[in-house]
């Protein structure tokens, strides 16, 4: 089994238009009943399940400049945006706001390392 962790995204030094773009992002889907660090979970899902402790785990992260990363986060910025709405998370203006704040930051200071969320396995076998 493999999810991701979506708590592990962030620029170094820290952001607060990426923060508040991750903040739009887990408060969403949220909303929307997803758990978005059931990564992290997947033994304890595991052991829940009555499959028992994982034989093993993996952790796969990528880094890459903020300049270029920011757009995966204003994808899905824009994808959740109906979503947003619907729940009561963030206007539309909010929404626009903090991808304008975040395309402004990441044109600012394209170089800085940008973590993705964490992918991360679990495996047991028979």
């Amino acid at each position: 089994m493999q999810d991701y962790d979506l708590d592990t995204v962030g620029v170094l030094p820290p952001s607060a238009a990426l923060d508040e773009a991750g903040r739009l992002i887990m408060d969403t889907f949220g909303a929307v009943g997803c758990d978005v660090r059931v990564g992290a979970t997947l033994p304890a899902l595991f052991a829940r399940a009555g499959v028992g402790v994982p034989d093993g785990t993996d952790v796969a992260g990528r880094i890459e400049p903020y300049g270029s990363g920011r757009r995966m986060i204003s994808s899905v910025l824009r994808s959740l945006l109906p979503a947003a709405l619907g729940h009561g998370v963030a206007t539309a203006g909010e929404m626009e706001a903090a991808m304008a704040a975040l395309e402004a930051d990441a044109t600012r200071h394209p170089d800085r390392p940008m973590t993705w969320p964490l992918m991360i396995g679990a495996w047991k076998r028979r």
